[in-house]
């Protein structure tokens, strides 16, 4: 598990008063990020992975019946 420093949280407070509660996380990886810091704070997260072991992992860790609001793209 990742733990994130409060000034990743803080860094994202004005785009979360500014935008919808939409995200689109373009090269995710295998989703750590995603998982830990931004799904507790966007109700819908599309991961956007170019890199087909990255996204199957992605797909592992976060499968849609557990994780209905994390698309991996």
């Amino acid at each position: 598990m990742l733990v994130f420093r409060p000034s990743s949280r803080l860094l994202l407070d004005p785009v979360l008063t500014l935008f919808p509660p939409f995200l689109v996380d373009c090269g995710a990886g295998i989703g750590r990020v995603t998982r830990e810091l931004l799904l507790p704070l966007f109700r819908c997260v599309d991961m956007v992975e170019q890199d087909q072991t990255f996204s199957d992992t992605a797909r592992k860790n976060m499968p849609e019946d557990r994780v209905p609001n994390v698309r991996v793209l």
